[in-house]
């Protein structure tokens, strides 16, 4: 069959009312995915934060001073890949903590440590400023000692959900023009007919 034959305006629409039902379902398929994997990816750069601070916190209400847990050493969020931790008293005063923005002592929202204190527990997602995003744990210390906050910076995380935007893109595309030209050459193909008719042609 020519190339004309195949690509004929009847066949393209009728391959069009194949492909339109499966182009929804893949798009639903490959968007669940996603969501899902990004969602695991945003969930799972909570992790190391959460250790740190309930460790800290575990440590402070057994007696340690915090500064000898949460370290001497500043870390400039703006630019650092590394985590750091905040330890406030229970009147929300900060005590020892290591993180800075552009030289100076970052907080997160008093909000944080109220619903840390609150409910035992808060994980949000912290942006001081534009560029800097930061995932923070806070947790209630035993004994009504205060709160601990740790937290780390999202760029690899971000960088991660930025390649699987890219693979899921490139892969919904692949998948919805194989689905068409197979649709296209399903009603192109031609048809075998029952015996009792091809024995009525000869």
């Amino acid at each position: 069959m020519s190339a004309n034959g195949v690509f004929t305006k009847d066949r393209i629409i009728t391959a069009l009312r194949y492909w339109i039902p499966l182009a929804v379902v893949t798009t639903g398929l490959v968007g669940l995915v996603y969501l899902a994997v990004q969602q695991d990816l945003r969930m799972g750069a909570n992790d190391v934060p959460a250790q740190i601070a309930q460790d800290t916190a575990a440590s402070i209400a057994k007696g340690s001073e915090p500064w000898t847990v949460t370290g001497r050493e500043d870390v400039e969020i703006s630019t650092s890949l590394a985590a750091w931790s905040l330890v406030f008293d229970d009147t929300g005063k900060v005590v020892a903590g290591t993180p800075v923005l552009d030289g100076k002592q970052a907080i997160p929202p008093a909000g944080v440590f109220s619903v840390a204190k609150t409910s035992g527990q808060d994980r949000v997602t912290w942006q001081p400023r534009a560029g800097v995003r930061q995932a923070v744990v806070a947790v209630r210390i035993a004994g009504g000692k205060g709160v601990v906050m740790a937290g780390h910076s999202l760029t690899e995380t971000e960088a991660h959900v930025d390649q699987l935007t890219q693979i899921a893109g490139a892969a919904w595309v692949a998948i919805l023009a194989a689905a068409f030209v197979a649709s296209l050459l399903f009603v192109s193909a031609p048809m075998a007919l029952p015996a009792r008719e091809r024995d009525d042609e000869s």
